[in-house]
């Protein structure tokens, strides 16, 4: 099954794709009729809105990564807990990778969280100075970091 698009929704109710953009997003310019339109039409559908296509327009992805060495320990655990329990409620999604106490996977992993656009990085580190350069890079591109 295809997914529903805005556009999909614009070319229906015959309207421009950015009237339905902003009917979506709550605009306040938009008209009430214009908008419970959409919305009604956006519901029979069956849209759900893309967030890679939310995240390009925004340029965020509401995402935290957060690299271990390992995740077995009760203090891992704990600290992993906390973290998703505070992220999650400001609506942040959370991702966890493990280094295995390997550097050259923790850079890995960071390349990763840097692929996937992150708004910041939790790093407990592996190794005190093995990927120094590479976390600084990331924090000179603007990417924030917290080590744990």
């Amino acid at each position: 099954m295809k997914h529903v698009t805005i556009k999909d929704i614009a070319s229906n109710l015959m309207l421009s794709v950015s009237t339905v953009s902003r009917a979506l997003t709550d605009d306040k310019n938009i008209r009430r009729e214009t908008k419970d339109k959409v919305l009604a039409a956006a519901k029979e559908l069956g849209y759900r809105p893309n967030p890679v296509a939310t995240n390009l327009k925004y340029g965020r992805t509401n995402t935290v990564g957060v690299i271990v060495p390992e995740m077995v320990t009760p203090f891992a655990s704990q600290v992993l807990e906390g973290i998703q329990k505070v992220l999650y409620a400001k609506g942040m999604k959370v991702i966890i990778v493990q280094s295995d106490e390997d550097p050259r996977r923790e850079k890995e992993n960071l390349e990763l969280m840097e692929s996937f656009m992150v708004d910041g990085i939790i790093l407990c580190l592996c190794h005190y100075s093995a990927n120094r350069d590479f976390c600084a890079r990331l924090q000179q591109e603007g990417i924030p970091i917290v080590f744990l």
